[in-house]
């Protein structure tokens, strides 16, 4: 199986094998990767695809909100294709980087919504609610963060649990990981 890793605008290529192993590439150094466990991935597409894209987002980068417009047409194009799947993994630059600001100071707890509402509505949702927050975000890294459970309420969360579950260790812990 292969891989196609998408981050931020950038593109890097790193292909797998059937086992789930990185084929090795000619380098003084083995490129780190993390690999696809098709049990924890937010995945559109067959889980047996020959081929995953894999998009790592931050939910309020101009980038990347540009790059779902493109990948939903992509998605429509393959999604009947059994070869093809797409993945998406959080990368929210909310954190401060040495004495700077944090570039998006709200695009972790969009995360953790994200993952609320899979958690809470299902996979289906969770890809709703990407697209919601990517369409009502300003990409300016201040979204207000009430009009989170407002979205989730939409698709169908209670919102005294989606309340619960955003501030909860599981969720923040899951967005480190990716």
């Amino acid at each position: 199986m292969a891989s196609l890793i998408l981050a931020g605008g950038y593109f890097a290529t790193t292909l797998i094998n059937k086992k789930n192993e990185p084929i090795k590439i000619e380098k003084k150094e083995e490129l780190k990767i993390k690999t696809v466990d098709v049990n924890k991935e937010h995945i559109v597409g067959s889980k047996d695809a020959d081929l995953f894209v894999i998009e790592y987002t931050d939910l309020e980068c101009p980038g990347c909100k540009r790059f779902n417009k493109i990948e939903k047409s992509l998605i429509k194009k393959y999604k009947d294709d059994p070869r093809v799947a797409f993945i998406i993994r959080h990368f929210p630059l909310y954190k401060s980087i040495g004495k700077t600001e944090p570039k998006h100071p709200s695009a972790g707890v969009e995360a953790r919504a994200t993952e609320c509402v899979a958690k809470l509505a299902g996979e289906k949702q969770f890809f709703k609610m990407v697209d919601k927050i990517f369409e009502t975000t300003k990409s300016d890294g201040h979204y207000p963060v009430q009009n989170l459970s407002n979205l989730a309420v939409d698709l169908g969360v209670s919102e005294n649990d989606f309340n619960k579950c955003i501030g909860s260790e599981e969720i923040k812990n899951k967005i480190d990981k990716d």
